[in-house]
């Protein structure tokens, strides 16, 4: 962060009757484009000063959607400790709501809360990696043989161009970017059934085994494949159910099988130091 660089306050709440202070800094919202980085809040635009002009506040679900996308991505790995003053400052809101957040995350199973320690990012265990992978089998074995009865041809040419951008983030080797998009094409099937306690059940499943991945992650690991997507979704076009059924049990097994479970990585991680170069934004040019 540059040295003219505003420093964003966090809300402080009058403890004797003073009137709350504003904070000066006009935060802006993250766009769609933005979920792969957390915003830069301190160099956010100002809105120029004017009568009844008010600062516009970082609402919870950002930065729930932020943190969120920083776990799943793997921009914070398991184990991280997540202080809540250290999130308040970045995202320029007070503890109170940080908390509320983190209280939300630990539903997800995705931050581990402990009384006295605070919160951090949850680190499975191997018994949970498997159980995980276990109940994305049953269940998306099930999806699948569901799908190959009743998908449309617009749906396929949905999904098809979906695999599309899987390729693409593979080819620039966006690794980050490649297992976002692979797990949101299992959350895409999902979708086509219209059935939301069964979407909201996966995509859990889906948030875990990110961490799973993110946990015990092999130099030789395999990510979920754009070209084994593509054989599923011939699968699904021709309607056959079993074939359909069959494949997407290998290749979650395959994705298992690819994970070192004997192991875990061990990466200390500065989050006061991710939020820094975070907020520095993508390099360009190259």
């Amino acid at each position: 962060m540059g040295q003219g660089a505003a420093k964003p306050r966090a809300d402080r709440t009058a403890g004797s009757g003073a009137a709350p202070v504003k904070a000066r800094p006009r935060l802006r919202k993250i766009t769609a484009a933005e979920m792969g980085a957390i915003p830069d809040l301190a160099a956010a635009p100002r809105r120029p000063a004017g009568r009844g002009s008010k600062p516009k506040s970082v609402d919870d679900q950002t930065i729930y959607s932020s943190v969120y996308t920083a776990i799943v991505e793997h921009i914070i790995l398991p184990g991280t400790k997540l202080p809540e003053d250290v999130l308040a400052k970045a995202f320029g809101v007070s503890r109170t709501r940080i908390r509320k957040v983190l209280q939300a995350l630990a539903h997800e199973n995705l931050v581990t809360l402990q009384h006295n320690r605070g919160a951090s990012v949850t680190k499975p265990g191997v018994q949970e990696a498997r159980e995980v992978f276990a109940a994305r089998r049953i269940v998306e074995t099930g999806i699948a043989a569901e799908l190959a009865r009743r998908i449309t041809a617009a749906q396929l040419a949905e999904l098809r161009r979906f695999v599309i951008r899987e390729q693409e983030a593979e080819h620039a080797r966006d690794r980050r970017g490649a297992i976002n998009l692979a797990g949101e094409f299992h959350l895409e099937l999902a979708k086509l059934l219209d059935n939301a306690p069964l979407t909201a059940f996966l995509r859990a499943l889906i948030s875990r085994t990110s961490l799973i991945i993110a946990v015990y992650e092999s130099p030789a690991s395999a990510m979920c494949s754009h070209a084994e997507h593509g054989i599923l979704l011939d699968r699904l076009q021709a309607g056959d159910a079993a074939g359909a059924v069959s494949y997407m049990e290998e290749h979650l097994q395959r994705l298992e099988d690819s994970l070192d479970l004997a192991a875990a990585r061990r990466r200390p991680v500065d989050l006061q130091d991710v939020f820094t170069r975070l907020a520095a934004g993508p390099k360009t040019g190259g």
